[in-house]
C-alpha cells in the first residue's frame, strides 16, 4: 500500500514474493496466508506525514495501522521495518494473534515504531523473535498440516484454536471466507465447518486454461440444518446475486443473510424463501409475504437478486426462472423483526427442513 488510508488487507495467498508493504494511516491486515516470502509483512519506514502537509509523493507514514490473525509461514523475516536515514518510523501499530512458525528472525524493526502493541502472537520453530518483546507471544507447536495445495491449516487440538484475545470487529472471516465466531482462532485459519468460498487459487481456476473445473462453489441445505459462510463486511448499500435450486415443490427451505453465522431463523435479517405452499416469499418484519404470486418447480435454478440497504434496515428481492424474465418478489421489505437494529451484515446462510435446497455461485457488489 503505497497511497491512501484504512485499507482493509484480507484473504490473500503470497507465497514466493516480497509480501505486503504498509503505509499510511488506519490499515486493518488480517486474514492473510504468506509463505515462503522474503518478507513477510513489511511496516514502512515514513518519510513525510501528508496529514501535517507533506506532500503525497511522500512515503506517508504508518500510523494506527492493526496487523492481526495472519499466519506466516517460512518467510525469510516475516515482519519488517526497513532502515531509512532520518525515518518517521510507525506509529500506534498493533501486532495480534498472528502465527508464524519457521523461517528466519521474526521481528526486525530498523525504525522508530512509537506506541507499538504485541498482543497473543503464537511463534514455532522460529529464528530469533527479533524486536518482538517477550511479552508479546508464546510459543507452541500450532499444530499446521498442509491441504491438498499446500496451505497449512489448523488441526483439533492446536492451542490457536479459541485462544485469541481482543475483539478485533473487522475480523469476520478467514482466509478460506468462513465466519470467524468467538472467541476467535489465531492465525488466517478458522477452524469450521462453514463452506469454503475462497481458496488459493491454480492455473485451472485462472487464466486460459480455466473453466474445467467442477462449477461454480454451490451449498445444499436439508435436515433443518443452516448452512453459513462469509462474505467481506458490508454495512450500506450492496447487491447480493445467486442461484438456488428446491429439490422439490413445495419444500420449505430459504437462503439469508445475517451478521455472523447462525443458527437460529431468528438470527437472519434478509430471507428468500421456498415456502411449503409451492411459491417464493420473503420475510417482511414479522412476517412473510411476496409482492405476487410465483410458484417455483422441482429441480429448477432460480437466480436471486437482493438488493439490501443495512442502514434502513430494508430489501428488495428480484428472481429470474430458468430460460424467463426477472420478477419482482419483494420491494424495500422491512429486515426480519428481530433484526431491526443490525449494523452489518456478513454472513449468508443455507436452511431446508422439508426437502433439500441447493444455493450456487453466491456473490456480493
Amino acid at each position: 500500500m503505497r497511497y491512501g488510508n484504512d485499507c482493509l488487507v484480507y484473504g490473500n495467498y503470497l507465497r514466493n514474493t516480497d509480501g505486503i508493504r504498509i503505509f499510511g494511516d488506519g490499515h486493518q491486515v488480517f486474514s492473510n496466508y504468506l509463505e515462503g516470502n522474503s518478507v513477510g509483512i513489511n511496516i514502512g519506514n515514513g518519510d513525510g506525514e501528508v496529514a501535517d502537509g507533506d506532500p503525497l509523493t511522500s512515503h506517508d507514514r504508518p500510523d494506527n495501522t492493526v496487523i492481526s490473525f495472519n499466519t506466516l509461514i517460512n518467510n525469510t523475516t516475516s515482519y519488517l521495518m526497513s532502515g531509512r536515514t532520518a525515518g518517521l518510523g510507525a506509529t500506534n501499530t498493533t501486532f495480534a494473534n498472528n502465527i508464524v512458525q519457521g523461517g528466519g528472525v521474526v521481528a526486525d524493526i530498523n525504525g522508530p515504531n512509537s506506541g507499538a502493541a504485541w498482543t497473543s502472537n503464537l511463534l514455532w520453530n522460529t529464528g530469533a523473535a527479533g524486536d518482538m518483546p517477550s511479552s508479546g507471544f508464546t510459543t507452541a507447536n500450532p499444530l499446521l498440516a498442509a491441504d491438498a495445495n499446500g496451505v497449512f491449516h489448523l488441526q483439533a487440538g492446536s492451542p490457536a484454536i479459541n485462544s485469541a484475545t481482543g475483539t478485533f470487529p473487522a475480523v469476520t472471516f478467514d482466509m478460506d471466507g468462513q465466519p470467524r465466531t468467538s472467541p476467535k482462532d489465531k492465525g488466517a485459519d478458522e477452524v469450521s465447518t462453514a463452506t469454503v468460498t475462497a481458496k488459493l487459487l491454480t492455473p485451472s481456476d485462472v487464466g486460459p486454461g480455466s473453466g474445467s473445473g467442477s462449477g461454480p462453489s454451490c451449498t445444499t441445505a436439508s435436515g433443518n440444518t443452516f448452512q453459513n459462510a462469509g462474505f467481506a463486511t458490508q454495512t450500506g448499500t450492496f447487491t447480493a446475486e445467486y442461484d438456488a435450486t428446491p429439490s422439490g415443490s413445495p419444500i420449505n427451505g430459504y437462503v439469508a443473510l445475517s451478521s455472523g453465522a447462525q443458527t437460529a431463523h431468528t438470527g437472519f435479517a434478509a430471507i428468500a424463501r421456498f415456502n411449503p405452499d409451492g411459491n417464493i416469499d420473503a420475510r417482511n418484519g414479522a412476517a412473510y409475504g411476496a409482492a405476487g404470486t410465483i410458484p417455483y418447480a422441482a429441480s429448477v435454478s432460480y437466480h436471486f437478486r437482493l438488493v439490501v440497504n443495512v442502514a434502513s434496515h430494508t430489501y428488495s428481492v428480484f428472481v429470474t426462472p430458468q430460460g424467463g424474465s426477472e420478477q419482482t418478489v419483494a420491494m424495500n421489505f422491512a429486515f426480519r423483526s428481530e433484526q431491526s437494529g443490525v449494523t452489518n451484515l456478513n454472513s449468508r446462510g443455507v436452511w431446508a427442513s422439508t426437502g433439500s435446497l441447493t444455493a450456487c455461485s453466491f456473490l456480493v457488489h
